[in-house]
């Protein structure tokens, strides 16, 4: 267990640091195919990846990924893999998390998806090519990763 917290939190970082530094990554875009790359003014971060503090207190909390907003944006695999799982989550099912596992046991997570957008095809043990769209999130939601 250790293990696979250790190598999410190093994928997770590292991530974090492409999105930071301003390298392209093909993940969000708005309705244009042809440019995927996160550029400035469309996608903000609203909470980084690790110990956040909680407003008001001087408590701290552990948040265990990313979570992007935007306008309403297409999601996009990040790269090829398999589905792990595509599901409903537990305290809203109009709101969708995927899982995808890729080569050396990368695992990339996608949650808060609008479930009226994920592809009826995409079923567990699909593989699927990256830049394959996985749904949208809607206006005033946010993308966890």
């Amino acid at each position: 267990m250790k293990k696979r917290f250790l190598l999410s939190s190093i994928c997770i970082i590292a991530l974090c640091a492409s999105l930071i530094t301003g390298a392209t990554f093909a993940l969000f875009t708005s309705e244009s195919q042809n440019n995927i790359s996160i550029t400035s003014g469309k996608v903000e971060m609203l909470y980084p990846y690790g110990y956040t503090k909680i407003s008001d207190t001087n408590n701290f909390n552990f948040h265990k990924g990313i979570d992007l907003i935007s306008s309403e944006m297409s999601i996009y695999c990040i790269a090829y893999g398999a589905v792990l799982f595509c599901e409903p989550e537990e305290d809203d099912e109009e709101l969708y998390k995927i899982a995808i596992l890729h080569r050396n046991h990368f695992v990339s997570i996608y949650m808060h998806l609008d479930a009226s957008t994920i592809p009826t095809t995409l079923k567990v043990g699909e593989r699927i090519e990256g830049r394959t769209v996985l749904g949208k999130v809607k206006n005033n939601a946010y993308l966890h990763f």
